[in-house]
């Protein structure tokens, strides 16, 4: 039997209970997000200063997205059997401690065997919190639905970097290590300030998980979704490293000015997730997704040519726009895909630790033979053909499954079919009088 699960799985009864369980969601979204933003900046900066090129930089990056993928389903159905509330903590005091270990990375192996122990406990916190989001996502409104996203990406695009940078600067990258661990531990304390019990399926519930996931997986839109969400995480990845490489590397320039390129794009990217939100009211997602395509595509052909960081800024806000709307549509149709919570967040996260795997290696096996413009050029074709598809596929809203109504419909069944076998037949009685 089901018990009772924490406030932020809750199966929800009314859409008042999904939206007081989706502000939960937000401040949890916006904490991990930060020390995702931060870890995507202090990673490549360490790497640098321990003479990585271009490649080996984004190798050590990749490596990261790497253990994002590893654990991804395992810890998919951990969330789906105790709850995402207790993978959630305990995956972000492992964090925490990957956190005080690279304060001390003295060497470049030491370094990407933390960074991907650090992909192994971020996959496992987003994994936790997509399934979160996914089992309240069907009763929030779709002005609201990108708060989630807008959360996450305001701690990645621009807290998470601007507080990092700012230790950086002021105290050094071991102590910017340090720092980011100890808010993943104040995360931690107010996780626990709410939980109350994990829940249990049955392991009736659980043979069947391996099975949903194929039938989840086999939806059309739930590929391309999965397509665009991979390649939007790993252009923005990568597009930090390159411009770190730009900036320290190629144009030997202090690594000062790192923040002052990537902010401009965080701070693009966050504002366009909050503000158009409404515009998918009013606005088609089609009619978005050419629009930001376009820009997208202007934008690197541009990049691709410049050779000043003011230059530089200002792409990096039509980047952010681009890459906003991008997310936006994405999420929107997320919410309608028909799938057990806790299994779309693990297909999602784990296309997710895909593109934060493949593509920053790619793109930097790219800009050290050829150079980072051209890299960063590579990206149009790929967004172009992702923003396509994704505008010319469409899917049905229908309502999310958990394990919870799994299991509730499980136990209909077996009462059913045991009422049908225990029942008196009467056709026995006539048959025989025949």
């Amino acid at each position: 039997m089901p018990t009772t699960r924490d406030p932020a799985v809750t199966q929800m009864k009314r859409p008042s209970d999904a939206l007081r369980s989706f502000y939960q969601l937000v401040p949890q979204a916006l904490a991990y997000g930060s020390v995702v933003g931060a870890m995507s900046l202090l990673m490549p900066l360490t790497a640098a200063s321990l003479g990585g090129d271009s490649a080996a930089i984004g190798w050590v990056v990749g490596c990261r997205g790497l253990g994002h993928v590893l654990l991804v389903l395992p810890v998919a159905w951990l969330v789906d059997r105790y709850g995402s509330g207790p993978v959630l903590l305990v995956s972000s005091l492992a964090s925490a401690a990957c956190m005080f270990a690279l304060a001390a990375a003295p060497t470049f192996s030491y370094l990407a065997t933390l960074a991907l122990l650090e992909g192994f406990t971020c996959s496992s916190r987003l994994t936790a919190l997509n399934a979160w989001f996914f089992e309240c996502a069907t009763d929030v409104p779709n002005e609201r639905i990108g708060w989630y996203k807008g959360a996450t990406s305001l701690g990645v695009a621009l807290l998470g970097p601007a507080i990092a940078s700012a230790i950086v600067l002021r105290a050094g990258l071991n102590v910017a290590f340090l720092g980011i661990g100890v808010v993943v531990i104040f995360s931690c304390g107010k996780l626990a300030s709410s939980l109350t019990s994990a829940r249990y399926c049955p392991p009736s519930v659980t043979r069947r998980y391996f099975v949903e996931t194929w039938q989840t997986c086999r939806q059309p839109m739930v590929g391309v979704i999965c397509l665009a969400e991979a390649v939007s995480v790993g252009f923005m990845t990568s597009y930090r490293t390159l411009v770190i490489v730009l900036v320290v590397q190629v144009w030997q320039l202090s690594r000062s000015w790192v923040p002052a390129v990537i902010l401009p794009f965080g701070i693009a990217y966050v504002m366009t997730l909050f503000a158009f939100g409404n515009l998918l009211r009013r606005v088609s997602d089609i009619r978005l997704i050419v629009a930001g395509s376009v820009l997208l595509t202007v934008s690197l052909i541009i990049a691709s040519r410049i050779s000043s960081v003011p230059l530089l800024q200002a792409i990096s806000i039509g980047l952010g726009v681009s890459v906003g709307i991008y997310s936006i549509v994405v999420y929107a149709r997320s919410a309608k895909l028909v799938g057990e919570a806790s299994i779309l967040s693990g297909i999602f996260t784990t296309t997710a630790g895909l593109g934060l795997a493949g593509i920053p290696v790619a793109s930097g096996y790219i800009a050290s033979s050829c150079s980072a413009q051209v890299a960063l050029l590579c990206f149009a074709p790929v967004l172009l053909v992702t923003g396509w598809f994704l505008g010319t596929q469409r899917v049905t809203s229908q309502p999310l499954i958990s394990c919870a109504t799994t299991v509730e419909k499980s136990q209909q069944l077996e009462h059913a079919n045991v009422r049908a076998t225990t029942a008196p037949r009467a056709d026995v009685g006539r048959t025989t009088l025949q």
